[in-house]
């Protein structure tokens, strides 16, 4: 199956360099429930085996779970455990939403101690161009994985510029490595599930919440991210309640591992790999019916 419908972004360069080309559709975007539910429907009908959802506990994974379940569609929770217990803190959302659900998930244990000394996050790194060090555990995770893969990596961000009090549409070239090591390992699914379509992505950037905050409606915030379980919740009835963002490294981040040269060696990385393409707003938006957007 394709990583993304109709293969309709491209990404070319590296950082400084670093561009990306979105293909549009002519079909005017629906609300994001709905183009959530077609962009499940899309994945289902082109599944080899059972499929799998990477599940951190965060309310990304846990809108997909939801929406899988809701179609019919039986999909196993991935979540990944980073030894010793650096995010236990992260994956109690996860543990508890399947208990509640009566969920079995598939937990792939890893120990983060060896993965970073061992040298195996710096393989992965260089084999894709990553500038992240927390994507490779996931990236290795997931090729340990027999099935369809499902994750949320890669969706636009957007967010408000304290300097100059612009609100503009953002993409990270560390989003974009999951293809090419996806491709290499032979890993079935989509990494970017939230924008499986383009109807998908830009159903959600123009999201009513998403336009109360770029035109200054929600007074304080400054970006689209904690806005997310209003946007998931519109239109589905999911009832996602608000909690604290956590990315899982947390513990590391403090840890004497997370002062290891081989996560150190990840700052070298993002001066050759981190490259970012910003547009304003309310001009990416009035491009949303060209028949290609070039960043």
């Amino acid at each position: 199956m394709q990583l993304l419908h109709n293969n309709y972004t491209q990404t070319f360069g590296h950082g400084p360099t670093w561009s990306i080309q979105i293909h549009t559709s002519q079909t005017e975007p629906r609300d994001f429930f709905t183009e959530s539910k077609r962009a499940a429907e899309l994945i289902w009908s082109a599944k080899q085996g059972i499929v799998h959802v990477m599940y951190s506990g965060g309310v990304d994974s846990e809108y997909t779970l939801k929406l899988f379940h809701s179609l019919g569609m039986s999909v196993i929770p991935v979540i990944i455990k980073l030894n010793p217990s650096y995010n236990d803190h992260d994956i109690k959302y996860a543990i508890d939403f399947c208990e509640a659900h009566g969920l079995t998930p598939l937990i792939i244990d890893i120990d983060f101690d060896e993965f970073v000394r061992s040298g195996k996050i710096i393989d992965i790194a260089e084999s894709v161009q990553l500038c992240v060090y927390q994507y490779a555990a996931t990236l290795y995770a997931t090729a340990n994985i027999d099935g369809t893969v499902i994750c949320n990596i890669g969706e636009p961000s957007v967010r408000l510029d304290s300097n100059t009090k612009q609100w503009s549409v953002i993409f990270d070239e560390y989003n974009y490595v999951f293809p090419k090591y996806w491709q290499t390992h032979g890993v079935i699914g989509t990494p970017f599930f939230n924008t499986y379509t383009p109807e998908m992505m830009f159903a959600f950037i123009s999201d009513p919440r998403v336009n109360d905050l770029v035109n200054f409606r929600v007074p304080g915030k400054q970006g689209h991210q904690s806005s997310k379980w209003l946007i998931y919740n519109r239109h589905s009835g999911f009832n996602h309640c608000e909690r604290p963002k956590y990315h899982g490294y947390e513990h590391i981040e403090h840890s004497a591992i997370g002062k290891h040269a081989n996560i150190l060696a990840f700052e070298e990385f993002k001066t050759q790999w981190n490259g970012q393409v910003t547009q304003e707003y309310h001009t990416f938006i009035s491009k949303i019916k060209d028949p290609v957007i070039s960043l």
